[in-house]
């Protein structure tokens, strides 16, 4: 079987996939002229991301494999158009795409080219987009603001994947990012069986959901009165729908009436039910041995592990540092928000990045003393 090689891929490569059997899979290929009907992008730091139903959805490098590449492609930007692909624009843009709902009826829009005008209006003056997405959306748009446009005629957003897999500004590079291995590894999907896997991934993509469902209804709600709250700064486009942290766009307008205050509890109440703000928790503890490395060193000198444990951090080192810069920077933003707008919702997520960001760092400073302590050791024989 193939798994990813995390050595070898990079930022922003496109993996291509079809479900040989799986009739929608079958009519999207057929609609698109494509071989492939699903769309996934890399987006660095050991993670993919893909539009999946219900919602946008990150998954590791190491958590699925395939069982032969007659049914996966690998795609990467031509070397003579990277100077035009401005990679930081692109993935500031599609992580701004992270939690929003996945629209089949965009399937539909795409194909009769029925987009709403608004719509591509905001995205091409704002660069937000409001629509709800399917997955060629995580590949055609980000490319587009970072200067690479696939549709060639400014119109990303009706690009499929008849466009994607043909585009002559990317080259087959499948061989490259696999690597063969012989025996099953724990905790590893076939990619290709669809299976729910009882990831914390999965788990949080369903609790996005049901935020998105509750501030797409108060949104909603809000727009059937709007002339009431226009003069609180609530507009009509304040109110277009991305993903549930669009709520944070109106709260500090309406915090000081009692409509505020509702939503406020209404959204605080979501995340605690649904254990948004908890799942950190569970990551850390599911993975005890990477996040408490001290408390296993007995364990793995007695097993004369320490080398394999020191190579299983620097496995995780990368992804360690990025993921503890984004917590810390969200901790800082939700901060600032937070003094303006001393809400529950605000501070139950500023506590949450706070407690992340505070183990990440926790985990890499014993990982750099059982680092040291071994490489000093290791000088003096």
């Amino acid at each position: 079987m193939f798994l990813f090689n995390r050595e070898t891929l990079q930022p922003f490569d496109v993996i291509l996939v079809r479900f040989p059997g799986n009739a929608m899979s079958k009519n999207i290929r057929e609609k698109c002229r494509s071989n492939y009907s699903h769309a996934i992008i890399y987006i660095g730091d050991d993670s993919f991301i893909e539009g999946n139903v219900p919602v946008v959805a990150l998954f590791s490098t190491h958590r699925y494999h395939f069982k032969d590449l007659e049914n996966v492609k690998v795609i990467r930007l031509k070397e003579e158009y990277r100077s035009n692909f401005d990679i930081v624009k692109a993935e500031n843009f599609l992580r701004g795409l992270s939690y929003c709902d996945y629209n089949l009826r965009q399937l539909a829009a795409i194909s009769d080219r029925t987009i709403p005008a608004d719509v591509i209006d905001l995205f091409h003056s704002e660069k937000r987009w409001v629509s709800g997405i399917v997955c060629t959306s995580m590949v055609t748009l980000p490319y587009y603001i970072g200067g690479i446009d696939i549709s060639t005629n400014d119109e990303p957003y009706y690009a499929h994947f008849g466009y994607i897999e043909n585009c002559a500004f990317f080259e087959d590079v499948t061989d490259e990012v696999f690597m063969e291995i012989e025996k099953d590894i724990p905790n590893n999907f076939d990619y290709l069986s669809m299976c729910e896997t009882g990831s914390l991934l999965e788990k949080q993509s369903t609790a996005v959901a049901e935020l998105n469902k509750l501030v797409k209804g108060i949104f909603a709600d809000l727009g059937k009165n709007l002339e009431e709250y226009e003069k609180y700064g609530v507009t009509r486009a304040s109110l277009l729908f991305n993903n549930w942290e669009d709520v944070f766009r109106i709260l500090p307008s309406l915090y000081e009436l009692e409509k505020g205050r509702q939503i406020d509890e209404l959204v605080y109440n979501t995340i605690i039910n649904t254990g948004y703000n908890t799942l950190w928790f569970e990551e850390v503890h599911l993975h005890h041995q990477t996040f408490f490395p001290l408390h296993h060193l007995r364990t793995a000198v007695a097993n004369d592990e320490v080398v394999q444990s020191l190579l299983h951090y620097q496995f995780h080192v990368k992804t360690f540092e990025k993921t503890l810069e984004r917590a810390a920077n969200n901790e800082d933003i939700l901060f600032q928000n937070f003094t303006v707008c001393p809400c529950k919702s605000n501070h139950v997520l500023m506590n949450m990045y706070y407690c992340y960001a505070d183990i990440l760092r926790s985990t890499m400073d014993q990982y750099k003393a059982i680092s040291e302590e071994y490489y000093a050791l290791v000088n003096k024989q």
